[in-house]
């Protein structure tokens, strides 16, 4: 039996918080996971998963067409296409550098280049 859809325990996977948390059911993640009310209510997704998928994607112009309605949140508020590229652009090579470590070069490069797959 599940919990009631208000009632998951855990963090956010969008803001981290505590509190009410139901189902996420995100457009771009298919995770198992809780996402707050307020995150819920402005249809933010994971600022991670985000970034990701914009370098999977050939970076922010290749892909801002498509992605310039999406919502995220970093600390202190939440954030939208014009933050996330400049994000983006921030953080992407600290999240290829711990990806290359933990999975390899091969999937790192991968990732970089706009050709994901699965590396055995």
């Amino acid at each position: 039996m599940h919990p009631p859809e208000d009632a998951l325990p855990g963090k956010c996977i969008v803001c981290f918080s505590r509190g009410k948390l139901r189902r996420y059911a995100g457009r771009i993640t298919w995770l198992r996971a809780s996402i707050c009310p307020a995150c819920h209510s402005r249809q933010a997704e994971p600022l991670s998963f985000i970034l990701l998928l914009i370098s999977m994607n050939g970076g922010p112009d290749a892909c801002a067409d498509v992605a310039a309605g999406v919502v995220s949140y970093s600390a202190p508020r939440y954030v939208g296409w014009d933050d996330i590229r400049v994000l983006y652009h921030e953080q992407i090579g600290d999240m290829l550098s711990l990806i290359e470590a933990e999975l390899g070069p091969d999937y790192a490069a991968a990732i970089r280049t706009g050709r994901p797959q699965r590396m055995h």
